[in-house]
């Protein structure tokens, strides 16, 4: 038996990925969304995901998509929240799903969407996933982040910050941005990850807000 962590993100023509693994994988108004349970069948998906973020926002871009056939809401505080929806998929998606859950593989939670990717445990038998990461359609990229047995499965226990949270406190802290005097700039920050200024010090406000929040003064 085989586990495999796997982030697959969209390349070449992003008008033949599913538009909501695009919304999912790469809205602004998101900043963390991690899939907790899916069911595809078919050309159908459903999926059962939690969002940080502007729900509001969500909320207008599902009503909009019309492969969308049916989805349900939950606020869990003022920017988190559950949601459910069940969509049609498309040619490319059907057969990406097909290939993930071929024989008796399992798709492994959380999925953790972010960066036009998603990244998703594959467990089963050796020959199994090796042959299905060697079929998953060219028009995604497929990087294997760790191979191990059982053991390396992760848990269901959620990441307190998102990826590009992550790189944000870790590029500042890398400058010395946290040192005394403080060293470096959002734009040194912004450099190190690859974004604008403005977009590095927004995920730093957030990451640092999480701390705040998540820390007994």
């Amino acid at each position: 038996m085989k586990h495999l962590r796997l982030t697959i993100k969209t390349g070449g023509d992003h008008d033949e990925s599913a538009s909501m693994f695009q919304e999912l994988s790469s809205a602004s108004y998101l900043d963390r969304a991690v899939g907790l349970h899916l069911n595809a069948s078919d050309d159908r998906l459903g999926l059962l995901i939690y969002i940080e973020g502007d729900v509001t926002a969500f909320q207008n871009q599902i009503q909009q998509k019309p492969e969308v056939l049916d989805f349900e809401i939950m606020k869990t505080g003022d920017n988190s929240f559950y949601t459910y929806f069940q969509t049609e998929l498309n040619k490319i998606s059907e057969q990406l799903f097909a290939t993930l859950t071929r024989g008796s593989l399992l798709m492994v939670p959380p999925y953790t969407y972010g960066d036009s990717s998603v990244t998703i445990s594959l467990f089963g038998p050796t020959d199994e996933v090796q042959t299905t990461v060697a079929k998953i359609p060219s028009l995604f990229e497929v990087t294997v982040n760790e191979v191990s047995g059982l053991g390396g499965i992760p848990g269901l226990s959620e990441p307190i910050f998102s990826e590009r949270q992550y790189d944000a406190l870790e590029a500042a802290k890398d400058i010395g941005y946290y040192d005394i005097p403080r060293q470096g700039t959002y734009e040194d920050i912004a450099a190190r990850i690859g974004c604008a200024p403005s977009t590095a010090a927004e995920h730093l406000r957030k990451a640092e807000s999480k701390i705040v929040r998540t820390t007994r003064l």
